[in-house]
């Protein structure tokens, strides 16, 4: 009843806080970017303290093909929104293409593109109006709403994105004759979502679904230890706009082999009302990373946001959970193509025309030829 009251409504795809291991739902251009095979499953489960659910679950693979310089991605996403049971399920593929990659090269660039193929539907059922509220005894009458014969629509999209990393490798990178003493990797990102303006409504299709824009970064320190584990601290940054919401967020995630742990901070840059705080969240992570034989490794991942604002009490903020499959290095059909390669290169032969033999049996001091 509030929102119908407004003539304005501003609203924003999820933001997911660990955002570094979702790649492909940030940025299409992100695929393979690790030069390896990946699967992962993250959930994020918003206020769990109210009737509603504001639930968030994606399941992505994305693999790098070392032969070619190109990542494949293929992401699926499910968004459940309130009572209503509105659900917006989302397929995607996609695909990266790498350049600046050649002879240890510390320059990478690499853009992407994705296809989505997005449903909505909801539950016409569940929803309250207004004139079927009494005073006293609320929910009691029947609405004269008449709902659409429909209760879902489907449509395609586009997103695109590139991604620019400059490496430093501890030990080879030298600066001023001297050896770095340990490794730097920075990358910097930017995506565009919803490329096409789709409508974006069961009723009034006039709405149209906003643009999303999002730049990301970060800058990562390894230092390698000879005697014990590596130690790394990474500094992250994102900020996404979309119609009239703008959110930044900011964190800083520390590793040491099996475990990493960090904490965040999300701000909303626009707001809208001038009196509410704009800052929004402040939250922590906790991680285990375990490699199991000589290719393969799982992380499992967990983080708590914490509302800076009075709503934390009543929602119980927000919670998120990863699983991540993966592959130490090289793509999925690394080993087939390799192998293929290698054949080809084995059978290879050189011809040898007729016109180069200007009268059969021409000797030569190695034989005929």
């Amino acid at each position: 009843m509030l929102l119908l009251q407004c003539n304005f409504i501003w609203s924003q795809d999820p933001i997911f806080s660990q955002f570094t291991y979702d790649p492909i739902y940030l940025n299409p251009g992100l695929a393979g970017i690790n030069n390896n095979y990946k699967f992962s499953v993250h959930e994020r489960i918003q206020w769990s303290r109210i009737p509603s659910q504001f639930n968030t679950t994606t399941v992505a693979f994305d693999s790098w093909q070392d032969f070619n310089n190109f990542g494949v991605s293929a992401l699926y996403t499910q968004n459940n929104e309130g009572e209503g049971s509105l659900k917006t399920s989302t397929y995607s593929v996609g695909g990266a293409y790498r350049l600046f990659d050649k002879n240890q090269s510390p320059l990478k660039f690499q853009m992407g593109a994705q296809y989505h193929h997005v449903t909505k539907r909801i539950d016409w059922s569940k929803l309250v109006f207004s004139d079927e509220l009494d005073p006293i005894y609320g929910d009691i009458f029947a609405s004269s709403f008449s709902p659409p014969t429909w209760n879902r629509y489907k449509f395609n999209n586009f997103s695109m994105g590139a991604v620019i990393i400059y490496r430093l490798i501890e030990g080879k990178t030298r600066f001023r004759r001297r050896a770095l003493k340990m490794s730097l990797d920075t990358e910097f990102g930017f995506a565009i979502h919803h490329l096409i303006q789709r409508e974006d409504g069961f009723i009034y299709k006039e709405n149209l679904l906003p643009i999303k824009y999002t730049g990301h970064g970060s800058v990562l320190f390894v230092k390698r230890n000879k005697r014990g584990p590596s130690t790394a601290i990474k500094n992250k940054l994102v900020y996404q706009e979309q119609g009239g919401m703008k959110t930044l967020q900011y964190g800083i995630e520390g590793m040491m082999y099996p475990f990493h742990f960090g904490a965040f901070y999300r701000h909303q840059v626009s707001s809208i009302n001038s009196f509410f705080n704009k800052r929004e969240s402040y939250g922590f992570m906790l991680g285990y990373r375990k490699v199991i034989g000589s290719n393969l490794a799982f992380t499992f991942s967990y983080s708590r946001d914490l509302t800076a604002s009075k709503l934390n009490y009543s929602t119980n903020g927000i919670n998120e959970l990863i699983l991540i499959i993966e592959s130490v290095s090289g793509g999925l059909f690394s080993g087939k193509l390799a192998e293929k390669r290698k054949d080809r290169a084995k059978n290879r032969q050189i011809p040898c025309y007729d016109k180069f033999k200007t009268k059969p049996g021409t000797d030569t001091p190695m034989g005929d030829l």
